[in-house]
């Protein structure tokens, strides 16, 4: 994935190209990921008094979908030009059959660019029965045009949830309004995480 603002590739910044990773993409760089983001503990979940067993892809734990996960399916897509944004609509099934989860997936990924230059990605899923569906995307940006870290973005939104990780980066169930760890609307990234 390529975006380029004035020039300057922002995604990955200039010096770190996203297709040097299309073959072998051990970090799902700019992949939208799912049925399920994260992991799940010891590859295996309980629905409806049914277990789940999954395939274990991150030492004994499922990691995003797994080998039949969205990163690695192919998509129908159509690009809408609209009056005030240009949508990028992308479309694939996800079966039971090959990830084990329960049932059949039509998902939906709807990349949405305004006039406001503001990005968004809708998702939508309709199922064959109940299941998980938990999807993200892996695009990171760098809007520096020096490819400086990131420590100066800042992140603005109403609702800013962190899922707390054990030891072994299962969720514990915990989660953290930013928002209150750091009272502010706009939080620096420098204050989460060093890059």
């Amino acid at each position: 994935m390529s975006w380029k603002y004035h020039d300057n590739n922002i995604v990955l910044g200039n010096v770190v190209e996203a297709d040097e990773f299309y073959h072998s993409n051990p970090f799902k760089f700019g992949a939208s990921i799912g049925r399920y983001s994260g992991r799940i503990d010891n590859a295996k979940f309980k629905m409806k008094g049914k277990e789940y067993q999954l395939e274990k892809n991150n030492g004994e734990h499922h990691l995003h979908g797994g080998c039949h996960g969205l990163d690695n399916k192919l998509f129908d897509y159509e690009i809408r030009n609209e009056i005030a944004q240009i949508k990028v609509i992308f479309k694939t099934v996800l079966k039971s059959a090959d990830d084990h989860f329960p049932g059949d997936i039509d998902v939906t990924i709807t990349h949405i660019y305004d006039a406001d230059h503001q990005w968004s990605i809708e998702y939508e899923a309709v199922a064959s029965e109940d299941t998980l569906f938990s999807p993200t995307n892996h695009v990171y940006f760098n809007l520096n045009r020096d490819n400086n870290v990131v420590d100066n973005h800042r992140i603005s939104s109403n609702q800013l949830d962190m899922y707390v990780l054990d030891e072994r980066n299962i969720v514990t169930g915990d989660i953290l309004d930013l928002h209150e760890v750091f009272e502010d609307n706009k939080i620096k990234l420098s204050d989460i995480f060093t890059s």
